[in-house]
């Protein structure tokens, strides 16, 4: 929990951007925290999960949205309170320690005003 909630915060500083992120195979952890911050801006789920399933063009084969590694991260998000996606996702920041203020702040330096 400590290396998504490190990793998100990266997003929080304006002077950061713009940012890489990266993984060996760029695939597992970095598709799972893309997941996590698209989720945080209101992607919606279908199109949160064809994101992660683009993580196939890693080296180390193919993703699916049925696959048991993926089914286990929107499993443990779906315990979470909140009516769709946006809001477990929202409340597992909070959980592993993000304060709401820095995902306001995600939220303004990504999102168009208006958004």
């Amino acid at each position: 929990m400590a290396g998504y909630r490190n990793a998100l915060r990266v997003f929080t500083d304006p002077d950061a951007y713009p940012i890489l992120c990266h993984c060996r195979a760029g695939a597992d952890r970095v598709g799972t925290v893309v997941f996590l911050l698209l989720g945080l801006l209101g992607v919606e789920f279908d199109d949160l999960a064809r994101d992660y399933e683009l993580t196939s063009f890693s080296v180390w084969g193919k993703r699916s949205r049925h696959s048991a590694a993926f089914q286990t991260v929107v499993d443990a998000l779906q315990a979470l309170p909140g009516a769709t996606i946006n809001e477990q996702i929202h409340n597992y920041a909070i959980t592993i320690g993000l304060a709401p203020e820095e995902i306001d702040r995600i939220r303004g330096i990504l999102l168009e005003p208006g958004s």
